[in-house]
């Protein structure tokens, strides 16, 4: 389990404790607040800046600065194929999701209730159906 869950799962289960019964509103402004519904922030480099990177650490012999700057065609190769690899990465949204579910997860498993672990398990489903 991640961190990250486990700091949901503390904050939704304290804030049902506090409020004794089950507000899911108040839940979710409650892991807002703790900064656990935060949008992360995953950008993908161009193809063009990965290529520059790459050129410039392999770049041995350039003498001229502006060499280091440019990039050859292999090095577009390269960036391609990190492209690639980072494509195959899960989406936030489905990152998102995964974490709702291991939430309910713990939930279930802690309090052998039912309520919040759907409510996190429907969240996850309309996460991953928004587009």
């Amino acid at each position: 389990m991640t961190d990250i869950v486990e700091q949901a799962a503390r904050v939704a289960y304290e804030t049902y404790h506090k409020a004794g019964e089950f507000r899911p509103y108040e839940i979710a402004q409650a892991l807002a607040d703790a900064g656990l519904l935060a949008e992360p922030v995953r950008t993908v480099p161009t193809r063009e800046e990965i290529a520059r990177i790459t050129h410039q650490q392999t770049c041995e012999r350039c003498e001229d600065p502006q060499e280091r700057y440019d990039y050859r065609p292999s090095d577009l190769y390269a960036a391609d194929a990190v492209r690639a690899l980072l494509a195959g990465q899960p989406t936030v949204a489905e990152v998102k999701a995964q974490a709702l579910e291991e939430a309910a997860d713990y939930w279930e498993n802690e309090t052998h209730q039912n309520i919040v672990p759907t409510w996190l398990r429907e969240r996850a489903q309309q996460i991953r159906s928004e587009k």
